[in-house]
């Protein structure tokens, strides 16, 4: 989440688009794109993994990591907002 945040605040500053890559990136680590290739992010239960282990997932759907992948999926869709604003009214 730190890191989507980031990229979003960059993007927003510098309106380069590589930011906006690189935070859609960090956003699909949430959803596989990890070392492991599994979600954290649990479609059914609409609850979040709190990390990953040497294991595996840890199955622990805390609020916290919850909320980190809401707040990220909020600003990913901000940014595409933005990005559309910016190419539509340059």
């Amino acid at each position: 989440m730190g890191m989507i945040l980031l990229y979003h605040q960059a993007f927003k500053l510098f309106k380069n688009h590589k930011y906006l890559e690189r935070l859609f990136n960090c956003y699909l680590w949430f959803l596989g794109e990890n070392q492991l290739n599994v979600p954290l992010y649990d479609h059914e239960s609409g609850g979040c993994y709190q990390g990953l282990t040497f294991k595996g997932v840890s199955k622990n759907e805390g609020t916290e990591s919850t909320l980190a992948y809401i707040i990220s999926h909020l600003s990913v869709l901000e940014a595409y907002e933005e990005e559309y604003f910016q190419i539509k009214n340059p």
